[in-house]
């Protein structure tokens, strides 16, 4: 992994505990002392102290769902830490002698934390990922790179969408991975969605899989952390003897979240880092805007058009050849 991709899930996971663990904590006073006055074992009534701790275990969840926000994509650690800080701290107070109560309370107290702590940022993790899903539309940008078009999503969809962009497009919470036999059947759903097959021209099961083992072809799965599988890229010519790479295809499954925009930066990472390519080119529908748009944004250019070179349903059509160069792709 980049040196660099590392300090900053490192610089992230310390924010998310560091605001985490100070907003719990400030949760937690502000219920324990401004609400109920200060609670105690042997100063306050069992039922004020049951609804002082539901609270607590409120406010120790409100904590661990803040910093998994931020450290994502490694929230589950951030979670775990702030845990062994609530260890840390109850240890620390036993030993010294600043709890009045008895053990058992001072470590059910703790016990509770940790466990509002873990299921706060688990169910922050699995709503985040639910709402993805639910939201999830195949948006292919291709064959070989078609951007899927019509109308916008509906508004909910738009509102389902915002809680996930906590997370964004961060591209190293977003990877491309290696195609497995075991990713056949996402992939080959995502391209017989028939939404997405105006936009490509879908491949049988077994080209995908005798794709797997091309060494002419790279088959990625972009993988994003924690919702999984969100697309696939297929690109072609790593072998090719001029060091041009085809961006062949590319098909995202959860739209309004950044991945397209996200996997054409990792392709072109891949083809001009990994693979030192010095050209990287695709075709696209002419008339397709959105998605000359969004590579023109990312640095491609216009080679020229391949005019009526596609015969669809209702009428011939005209593919646009973009490319971008290796000396290019610094300044895109």
């Amino acid at each position: 992994m980049n040196g660099g991709l590392v300090v900053r899930k490192l610089l992230r996971t310390v924010a998310g505990v560091v605001c985490g663990y100070a907003l719990m904590v400030g949760l937690i006073t502000l219920v324990q002392e401004g609400w109920f006055g200060g609670v105690g074992w042997g100063k306050t009534p069992l039922g004020v102290l049951a609804i002082a701790g539901l609270f607590t275990c409120v406010a120790a969840a409100t904590g661990a769902v803040t910093a998994t926000a931020i450290a994502r994509p490694t929230g589950r650690v951030a979670a775990a830490i702030m845990s062994c800080l609530v260890i840390i701290e109850t240890t620390t107070l036993i030993v010294t002698g600043k709890v009045a109560g008895p053990l058992w309370f001072d470590l059910l107290a703790a016990v509770s934390l940790i466990v509002a702590i873990l299921v706060g940022a688990e169910l922050f993790l699995r709503f985040t990922r639910l709402t993805a899903r639910e939201s999830a539309e195949a948006q292919p940008l291709a064959q070989p790179g078609r951007l899927a078009g019509g109308a916008d999503a509906p508004s909910a969809r738009r509102r389902l969408a915002w809680f996930v962009r906590l997370r964004r497009e961060s591209m190293y919470a977003v990877r491309l991975r290696s195609t497995t036999p075991d990713d056949l059947d996402f992939v080959v759903s995502a391209e017989q969605d028939p939404d997405n097959r105006p936009f490509i021209i879908p491949w049988p099961r077994d080209r995908h899989a005798a794709a797997l083992s091309d060494p002419d072809i790279a088959h990625r799965i972009l993988d994003d952390d924690p919702l999984g599988r969100v697309g696939f890229v297929i690109l072609v010519g790593l072998t090719n003897p001029h060091d041009n790479l085809e961006f062949r295809r590319i098909v995202v499954t959860a739209k309004l979240h950044g991945f397209g925009r996200t996997a054409v930066r990792l392709v072109k990472r891949f083809a001009f880092i990994e693979r030192r390519a010095h050209r990287l080119w695709l075709d696209v529908k002419e008339q397709n805007h959105r998605a000359r748009s969004l590579y023109e944004s990312e640095g491609f250019i216009l080679d020229g058009v391949l005019r009526e070179c596609l015969k669809g349903a209702e009428r011939f059509e005209s593919l646009a050849v973009m490319s971008v160069l290796a000396p290019e792709y610094g300044e895109a």
